[in-house]
């Protein structure tokens, strides 16, 4: 049976192994992965009532994860949300975990006042896939696509 709760600082261990799996699926992994710094920042972000971690487990193991924020433009007191990081566990993947935890989020960020929800494809894993998904959960995309140069 799948349990969708709120991450605390109990979860950093396991969710920094669980966002190691991110890493190494991701257009980042060229750089190095530092565990150490990856729990402060998740400590700092459980910590920040700005954000919100939300995690699906299944038998007490983390298996998805959507980490979001709230935030204003610099030009702007209007609040948007964002996300940092939604990720399943590939042998995970296929199922409606995903999707409710972004439906969680989305209800999260408008009951603390965020008028908008910004999120995108932005991991380089299975992009086309995950726009698909977006654009049926009624986003849009805006912009233009990340790019990324060696130098």
């Amino acid at each position: 049976m799948i349990n969708y709760c709120i991450g605390t600082l109990e979860d950093v261990p396991e969710l920094t192994q669980v966002l190691k799996t991110f890493y190494k699926d991701s257009w980042q992994n060229f750089a190095d992965y530092d565990d150490a710094k990856m729990q402060k920042w998740l400590s700092e972000v459980l910590e920040n009532s700005n954000n919100g971690v939300f995690l699906a487990k299944e038998e007490g193991k983390i298996f998805a994860v959507l980490i979001g924020m709230l935030d204003t433009f610099p030009f702007s007191n209007t609040v948007i949300a964002g996300d940092y990081v939604w990720y399943v566990l590939p042998e995970k993947r296929g199922g409606m975990a995903g999707i409710r935890l972004m439906k969680w989020y989305e209800a999260w960020a408008k009951r603390m006042g965020a008028v908008r929800v910004m999120t995108g494809a932005t991991s380089g894993i299975k992009t086309d896939r995950a726009e698909k998904l977006m654009m049926r959960l009624g986003y849009q995309a805006v912009g233009g696509r990340n790019m990324v140069k060696e130098v």
